[in-house]
Order: structure tokens, then sequence, then C-alpha cells
């Protein structure tokens, strides 16, 4: 089947697809270098004290994925307390480092009872790691 006799529903489960499993799967092996998870589902963050703000929060957010599909964790959704006791930060320092990432559409937000809760983009779960490996190999 050519383009042009694509569905747009065809191109969008082949060119769009992402397979939450295979990308964690895929990371696995460098996600671990800076997340860790206890046997009763936290995240830890091994890396904290050598990473900016936000990319605290995004290893955490990465790390509540894992602990999602470990079985650990109920879901991947994390409010601002849990955030700032997890990662040892105070929650005004927490706020603008979730409003970057949700400014550069890297986390999103949603409404849970009373409190906002995030999650990590999947697709941004790679780049993350990635740039982050990069910037500690070097010493940035």
């Amino acid at each position: 089947m050519d383009r042009d006799k694509k569905t747009l529903r065809d191109r969008i489960l082949e060119e769009m697809s992402v397979d939450y499993e295979s990308t964690l799967e895929k990371n696995f092996d460098l996600a671990k270098k800076y997340i860790k998870i206890t046997s009763n589902g936290r995240v830890d963050v091994s890396v904290k004290n050598k990473v900016p703000g936000q990319d605290k929060v995004a290893l955490y957010l990465i790390g509540k994925l894992y602990a999602k599909e470990a079985g650990k964790a109920e879901t991947e959704l994390v409010d601002n307390q849990e955030l700032a006791e997890e990662i040892g930060a105070p929650m005004g320092s927490i706020y603008p480092w979730i409003k970057r990432l949700k400014d550069n559409n890297i986390i999103v937000s949603e409404k849970e009872d009373k409190k906002t809760v995030y999650s990590i983009k999947l697709n941004h779960v790679e780049k993350i790691l990635n740039r982050i490996d990069d910037e500690l190999d070097k010493g940035v």
C-alpha cells in the first residue's frame, strides 16, 4: 500500500504509535544508572545532587513510569508534595521546575481530586536520559 492509499488511521498506527513497554525496555540500562526503585515502590534519583532541578523532576517522573511498570506503584502520576518530599527540594523550588517542563511540553498535568498531578510524556524519556547521560559524562 503506497502512502497515498493509506488511511489516516493506518498512517497514525504506523508512524505515530509509541509502545510504552518497548520505550521503557529500550532505555532500561540508561535509566538504571540514575534511577532506583525501592521494594515499596519509592523512586530514588541517585544523581539528584549532580543535576539541575528540572532534571531531578524529569528523572523522578521517569522513575514513576518504571515503578508502575514493575507493579510497585499504582500510577505514574505525581503531585507537588510527593515531588518535593522525594527529591528533597522545597515546594517553592518545585513550581518553576514544573513550569519549565510543562512549557517545553515534556510533562503533562491533570486534576485529580483537588490537586494537580504530573506525568512525563513517553516520547521524552529517551531524549532526557541521553541528554543527562551526556552532560554527566562531560561533567557539565
